[in-house]
């Protein structure tokens, strides 16, 4: 974006977020060079915890506490049976001509609802035919069909398509349980709209 016209003085973040045992929005392992994109990639790994075999339990209940990775706690972690269940993402992103860009998503293993939300700094104008707002969300929708527009003054970007929506893919951006359990946030200030989908998922998205 070396044009000194470009949105991206409008444009403040993009994040993607799974709804994956609360491990938060997708922080990358990686960036590496992939022919004419840059490629980020990560893989997370947790457990549903299964009843601790006999041979373990005790009569007091006094467990010791130890750490499964996510968060301690009283329940012999080592000791007890794991199902565990995987989350891998790839992002590629590539410029096109013009000066916009693709970013292409794949998400793999893992059923699970996801959103990837964009924040825009705020004085500017949001619109598309596609454009719902979020209930309960001040300054947040989400985009279910085409693509939107936010323009401030002679900038602007246009962004999309919508993914759709439904119960399967609400329109939540999860923190993580190492922010809520202080009942702490990572909502951006701004206006912020999401796409949002369930994995596996394939899903490329172009900014302009």
């Amino acid at each position: 974006m070396a044009d000194p016209n470009s949105p991206r003085r409008i444009l403040d973040s993009l994040r993607l977020a799974p709804q994956f045992f609360s491990l938060g929005p997708f922080r990358s392992e990686g960036l590496e060079r992939r022919g004419d994109a840059w490629r980020l990639h990560a893989e997370v790994r947790a457990a549903f915890h299964q009843p601790l075999p006999r041979r373990h339990r005790r009569k007091d209940g006094l467990y010791p506490l130890t750490d499964d990775g996510r968060f301690w706690s009283a329940m012999d972690f080592p000791h007890r049976p794991g199902e565990y269940r995987t989350l891998r993402t790839e992002i590629l992103v590539r410029e096109t001509d013009g000066g916009g860009w693709e970013l292409s998503f794949d998400v793999s293993e893992a059923a699970v609802p996801l959103a990837l939300e964009l924040c825009f700094r705020r004085g500017g104008e949001l619109s598309g035919d596609g454009l719902e707002p979020v209930a309960g969300s001040d300054d947040t929708y989400q985009l279910v069909s085409g693509e939107a527009t936010y323009t401030v003054g002679d900038d602007r970007i246009t962004f999309g398509p919508g993914n759709g929506k439904g119960g399967k893919q609400p329109p939540v951006v999860e923190p993580g349980e190492r922010y809520t359990w202080m009942n702490g946030s990572l909502t951006p200030d701004g206006i912020r709209v999401l796409i949002t989908g369930r994995s596996p998922l394939t899903y490329r998205m172009t900014l302009r």
